[in-house]
């Protein structure tokens, strides 16, 4: 169905930074954005109004990412970090340390139990976000830097875009053997 009408709901202000990331909640309660910063905003979409303004980061965040029941969201950073924050009460859920270099890429499982992260330092980390603990990690031997990644929509498969993009995509089966 396309717009008939459109009308402008609000304006979100930035202050002038450079908005480098900006991301509607699953649910479509909240807007993130990220500037070349260290913080984040969580915006209230009926309201327009800033509901948190998120800061723990202390270098440039890469990129941000919503769990799927909007009640978690992911932040990224040149500082080598990713923080889970709790988006009822603005405040971090856990701090995830296990990458040598940037994080450039994160991606909620659709279960919302698992973070993905990749990073130049060449590894894939699986994070548990209930717990904040490392679930596994697998590094590329043959010295390829990972850059963007996604998950299928089944959860089971995880998709890999390596350092130029020139590279071959890299499709990883991470299903978790059954007990």
């Amino acid at each position: 169905c396309l717009p008939h009408n459109l009308k402008k709901e609000h304006e979100l202000s930035v202050n002038n930074n450079l908005l480098t990331n900006i991301f509607f909640s699953p649910n479509s309660a909240f807007l993130a954005s990220s500037s070349n910063g260290t913080s984040i905003i969580l915006w209230d979409i009926k309201t327009g109004k800033k509901k948190f303004v998120m800061q723990s980061h202390s270098d440039y965040i890469t990129d941000i990412a919503f769990s799927k029941d909007s009640s978690l969201l992911a932040s990224a950073s040149r500082d080598h970090s990713i923080i889970l924050w709790d988006t009822k009460i603005g405040k971090k859920a856990h701090i995830l340390l296990g990458h040598n270099k940037e994080v450039f890429a994160i991606d909620f499982s659709p279960n919302g139990k698992v973070l993905a992260s990749s990073s130049p330092d060449r590894s894939i980390i699986l994070w548990d976000t209930k717990t904040g603990k490392k679930i596994h990690s697998f590094q590329d031997i043959s010295g390829n830097q990972y850059y963007w990644l996604s998950y299928s929509l089944d959860g089971n498969l995880l998709i890999v875009r390596q350092s130029s993009g020139r590279e071959p995509f890299v499709l990883w089966n991470i299903v978790a053997k059954k007990k």
